[in-house]
């Protein structure tokens, strides 16, 4: 994977974590900014483990907007339609 790809992947999950923290009120937008300026200045962590060693969220509530994230691509990728192409013949 190239930096770009990475780069790539962490702004989309970081999306997506910003999206279920609001939601249940576990983080501000603010809170999640300052993590992201973070990253951008270097830091490897993930967004969450930033969040939680600022005190901004809960480890509990980290959990769960994770398991929520993660039962959304479980139905995403369960409701994808496969066609199969037929041979000419």
């Amino acid at each position: 994977m190239t930096l770009a790809d990475e780069k790539a992947r962490r702004r989309d999950s970081n999306s997506e974590h910003r999206g279920h923290l609001i939601e249940r009120g576990a983080a501000t937008e603010k809170d999640i900014a300052s993590a992201i300026e973070t990253q951008k200045q270097g830091d490897p962590r993930h967004l969450g483990e930033i969040l939680v060693e600022r005190g901004a969220v809960k480890s509990h509530e980290l959990v769960e907007a994770l398991q929520t994230q993660q039962a959304a691509r479980s139905m995403a990728s369960e409701s994808s339609i496969r066609v199969e192409r037929q041979s000419a013949g």
